[in-house]
């Protein structure tokens, strides 16, 4: 249905492939579920939290603190993310990101005091702050301009459906086994996540599976966005970029 109510101007004469053949749709779909994984792995710490202050004498302030590490984590590692996925591409720089925070999330399960849990929350942050830059990256080369704003809301529509799947799923995990797996089993989706990505992804110049029509469909979107992008001065002119940055 989205192939056809998208504008696909000069790609019509082309014959495009059926929706479930067109590779985009398939790169977005890992994109929605790497957004979800990483909600359930940024919020199972409020779920656990209970049994944490219980077990480890842990006050409101202590988790407070922790809390607010993973913010801060997610503040430094906004830069070097961005660096990242600019320099090294979506390919290796999502799975980094990934495996980073799922890393950081799996060791809360060995976590016993106050300065463990802040660590892994900090850890944690600067690599889940890499899912957006990863995802405006990779959506930037898999989709022309006019469907940005529809695969990027996609996208965004995962954190949603992350928390609201959160509290059964880690609530049921914590009665069926215990509060460690509520860490170690979605981080372990996560680590499943890049293996995936590693095998799947590519550019679409090179994407095994992407039809000349599609590609073309893309790269025509290039084209336009290039002839219409504005300076920096033009930017920099505008009240909007202004409020953007303040």
């Amino acid at each position: 249905m989205v192939a056809h109510t998208l504008d696909q101007p000069a790609i019509v004469r082309e014959q495009m492939p059926p929706l479930h053949r067109q590779v985009r749709w398939w790169i977005l779909a890992l994109l929605f579920s790497v957004t979800v994984i990483n909600f359930v792995d940024r919020l199972t710490l409020g779920y656990v939290a209970p049994v944490l202050k219980e077990t480890f004498n842990l006050s409101n302030t202590d988790y407070g603190f922790i809390v607010s590490c993973f913010m801060f984590g997610m503040m430094m590692g906004e830069l070097p993310m961005g660096w990242l996925m600019d320099r090294k591409g979506p390919k290796f720089g999502f799975s980094f990101a990934v495996i980073w925070w799922s890393i950081a999330n799996a060791l809360h399960a060995v976590g016993g005091a106050k300065w463990h849990f802040s660590l892994f929350r900090f850890w944690m942050g600067t690599g889940e702050c890499g899912n957006y830059s990863g995802g405006v990256k990779t959506i930037g080369q898999w989709f022309p301009a006019r469907e940005r704003a529809f695969a990027t809301g996609v996208m965004n529509g995962a954190s949603l459906v992350g928390n609201m799947i959160t509290p059964p799923l880690i609530v049921f995990i914590m009665l069926k086994l215990n509060w460690q797996a509520a860490f170690l089993i979605p981080s372990l989706l996560g680590i499943a996540w890049v293996v995936v990505w590693r095998k799947f992804y590519h550019s679409p110049e090179t994407h095994p599976h992407i039809t000349p029509a599609e590609l073309r469909y893309i790269k025509e979107g290039e084209t336009e966005e290039r002839l219409t992008q504005p300076t920096n001065r033009q930017l920099l002119r505008l009240r909007q970029t202004w409020a953007v940055m303040l």
